[in-house]
């Protein structure tokens, strides 16, 4: 599948037309993915085998294109075009007058603009099933993107794949001039400075690594990501998705080397950055795991084992009311009253 580029030198000027406070149109670009669902907003970037959109709700977003079925560009939004940039709008998609990058005003995550309705549906039956779409609009937006976008949207290139394993594996610095903490310390602020919530795929693998300043480090890491994130939601979303508790859990049994009581408590800080809660752990010098610590992991293990079954049915549950939004959209869109209302 081929997109065009919109990020030209002339679209990016035109982009800081708009910062400065121009009344060019507003235009929105609509991917339609293989499973119904609608977005809608701006290509900004199109690779081999993904696009870059921005949305009004949810920012720049990755989507693959395996994913897509259909791309429609550069559809004039009259709703969001001041009246005299509609009368000035003459330029070809993709050229300075359709090259804007620019979040939609308002409105929820994935809200249609410009006629979203098939041929044929009468006024009537636009203003009767208009407020059903908005509810199921906003339901679909509150259900959250579904497993594959989420996951599209941290994925990485394969240099950037190579350039973070490079970062975890500077963790382990252990060169003999200098500070080998503070070298270790800078590898990791770079992994969570440039990486962020993209990195935990690696990071939650490193936790087994056979290299405990690697595996400690990483543990360090993913409480940092956890903590950091500006999305708390999604981040502990693809810390759970990726299991990163069940990781953490094991590190806590680490014991019999001198590092083992640092691999234990860092193992359990982490736990405690990405869940919120706390099992009671109290730290110990020694390189055997005291009663408390184990009691704690136990603890661990537990909470862990209840909400990974949770998680899994409710994530059936979203996926397949998901489903069963999206194809009462598609009838709406028909000007049909949905077969399948909630109830």
């Amino acid at each position: 599948m081929k997109l065009p580029r919109l990020l030209s030198c002339a679209g990016l000027l035109t982009l800081g037309g708009v910062l400065l406070g121009s009344s060019a149109p507003a235009r929105a670009d609509t991917v339609t993915l293989k499973n119904g669902r609608e977005i809608h907003g701006r290509l900004v970037e199109e690779l081999v085998d993904r696009i870059r959109i921005r949305t009004a709700g949810a920012g720049v977003i990755v989507i693959l294109k395996d994913e897509i079925a259909t791309f429609s560009e550069n559809e004039l939004d009259t709703e969001l075009t001041p009246p005299s940039a509609q009368r000035e709008d003459a330029g070809e998609p993709g050229g300075a007058a359709g090259a804007q990058e620019r979040p939609q005003d308002g409105g929820e995550a994935g809200e249609a603009t410009g006629d979203d309705w098939d041929a044929g549906v009468t006024d009537e039956q636009k203003k009767e099933l208009t407020p059903l779409r908005d509810a199921l609009r906003k339901e679909l937006t509150e259900l959250g993107p579904p497993a594959a976008e989420r996951l599209a949207a941290i994925a990485l290139s394969g240099p950037e794949e190579s350039q973070l394993g490079e970062r975890i594996r500077a963790m382990a610095n252990r060169h003999r001039q200098g500070s080998a903490n503070l070298r270790r310390r800078n590898a990791l602020d770079r992994v969570v400075q440039e990486y962020g919530v993209r990195a935990i795929p690696q990071l939650v693998a490193a936790l087994g690594h056979q290299n405990q300043w690697i595996a400690r480090m990483s543990a360090q890491a993913l409480g940092a990501v956890a903590a950091g994130a500006k999305d708390k939601a999604a981040a502990q979303w693809l810390l759970y998705h990726f299991k990163a508790p069940a990781g953490l859990i094991d590190l806590m049994e680490h014991q019999g080397e001198v590092d083992s009581p640092f691999l234990r408590s860092d193992a359990n800080a982490a736990l405690e950055a990405i869940s919120g809660a706390t099992q009671g752990f109290v730290a110990s010098e020694g390189s055997l795991m005291t009663p408390p610590e184990a009691q704690a992991r136990k603890a661990w293990q537990s909470w862990w084992s209840r909400l990974a079954e949770f998680r899994a049915a409710e994530e059936n549950k979203r996926d397949e009311r998901r489903k069963q939004v999206q194809a009462q959209l598609a009838q709406i869109r028909k000007g049909e009253r949905p077969t399948a209302e909630k109830d």
